[in-house]
């Protein structure tokens, strides 16, 4: 039932109207899962999926980036860095927070903190201002 106006009739339309402003390009797809020797590849697109094949296994990644002598590894540690610091600073919170549910007075607070946290009295007293004491 695909006649003028009838049920379906808008697609066609919709792909003639699609194909004045899309022109036909091929499309290649690369299963990066499946190609095993990228020499092929001469820009930095080659080390993306070289280091796209090493991606599971940390010791392969790191033996490819200090082999090829680059500066992503530091970057990539950078990262991680700045994630465990904002992973910590959650925690923190969720402490601080829990502290005064159960009434705790700033000093108890930054006492704890100090101990679980290992922070100095001044980090520990800048967290709990930050986060509500």
């Amino acid at each position: 039932m695909n006649k003028a106006g009838g049920f379906g009739s808008e697609d066609i339309r919709l792909q003639r109207e699609l194909k004045k402003l899309v022109p036909e390009y091929p499309l290649h797809i690369l299963d990066l899962n499946e190609v095993i020797d990228y020499s092929k590849f001469q820009t930095e697109l080659r080390t993306v999926f070289e280091l796209y094949r090493c991606r599971n296994d940390k010791r392969k990644f790191r033996e490819y980036v200090e082999e090829h002598d680059m500066d992503v590894g530091s970057a990539i540690w950078d990262i991680r860095e700045e994630g465990v610091q904002e992973g910590l600073s959650q925690g923190i919170r969720a402490l601080v927070e829990t502290f005064k549910e159960f009434g705790c007075t700033k000093e108890e607070a930054v006492a704890k903190l100090m101990e679980k946290c290992a922070l100095s009295q001044s980090e520990a007293e800048k967290y709990a201002e930050e986060y509500g004491y």
